[in-house]
């Protein structure tokens, strides 16, 4: 017979088997909510913006709209959008320069759209 010790063993070992087979939908960091998808439907959380390892370096100003003077080199994830296609430039560091250590704001870039073509009003001559 099992006594009260054997059962919570059993229990926290019943519980780690199922952590590991069964699949956890928790958010690692590794997506966000992308602005431009969601301004249609404010109360959407779909994490659309997705990071694939890929870093960058870049100019502290080059992160701020306008781009302003701060040459401080700032470490940067750069995240993709699926829906819309965007880009984000995510901070992973703190600027040094101007800023005084504070975090840089997220830029994001979105894929410009494919212009129309013109109609030609040119008048067919015989």
């Amino acid at each position: 017979m099992l006594g009260l010790l054997g059962f919570v063993h059993l229990g926290l070992m019943l519980n780690l088997f199922l952590l590991m087979i069964v699949d956890v939908h928790a958010p690692r960091g590794c997506a966000k909510v992308c602005p431009i998808c969601v301004k249609g439907e404010p109360n959407s959380r779909v994490r659309n913006l997705k990071w694939y390892g890929q870093e960058m370096i870049k100019p502290c100003g080059e992160l701020f709209t306008p781009p302003n003077e701060c040459d401080s080199q700032v470490p940067i994830r750069i995240y993709f959008c699926n829906l819309c296609e965007a880009i984000a430039w995510v901070p992973n560091g703190l600027c040094n320069g101007l800023h005084n250590g504070k975090l840089p704001p997220e830029r994001l870039i979105q894929k410009p759209k494919p212009a129309e073509p013109a109609e030609s009003g040119e008048s067919g001559t015989s």
